[in-house]
Parts: C-alpha cells; structure tokens; sequence
C-alpha cells in the first residue's frame, strides 16, 4: 500500500526530475560529438589542435545546449537538496518542546 507521504512524493519527483534530465543530458552529449565528427570527417577543414579545440569550445561554451541541460540538472538537484533541507528542519523543529526556542530557530535563516 503506498502512504500518502510528502517525502515520498519529494524523493519521488526528484527521481523523475534527475532522470528527465540525465537523458536530455545524454542526447545533447551525443548531438554534440556527433557534430565534432561530422565536423571532422569534412573535407574543408584542416584539422590542427587550434582547431579542433575551438570547435569543442563551441559546442561545449556556455551558450551551447549542452551547457544549457548541465545548467538544468544541477538547477534541479540544488533545488530538491534545499527542499530536502526544509523539510528536515521542520520535523527537527517540530522536537523541541519549549516555543520560545523553537520559534528563535525557525526565524533564523537556512
């Protein structure tokens, strides 16, 4: 029987998140390299250190899609981790008797 639990639904989203976007991370990964190879095996270009690594550059610079989907994944686990830390602090919260102390520590920044 599955309980109606918020974790559960936390970790459980959490898990689709990061494997959406593990697979978008992996297609990208491959458009990208297949690019560097179709890039290669052109009969225009002369392939030189310089040139190769200005290319790889490019495909894989900041405003490529490959650092766009990076950008993504890391956005999804830092924001499931302070999830994840929110609510521990709310059940660890929810232990201290005295509401005086309770209520000091709930107003103090994460």
């Amino acid at each position: 029987m599955l309980r109606d639990d918020p974790r559960s639904y936390l970790l459980e989203r959490s898990f689709a998140g990061l494997t959406n976007s593990l697979l978008c991370h992996k297609e990208e990964l491959q458009r990208a390299l297949q690019a560097l190879v179709d890039w290669d095996s052109d009969s225009q270009q002369t392939l030189t250190p310089n040139t190769l690594f200005d290319n790889i550059e490019t495909l894989f610079s900041k405003e490529s899609p490959y650092s766009k989907v990076i950008e993504d994944l890391f956005q999804i686990v830092c924001g499931r981790r302070a999830d994840l830390v929110t609510l521990r602090r709310g059940l660890l919260l929810r232990q201290i008797p005295e509401e005086y102390h309770r209520e000091v520590l709930q107003n103090n920044p994460s």
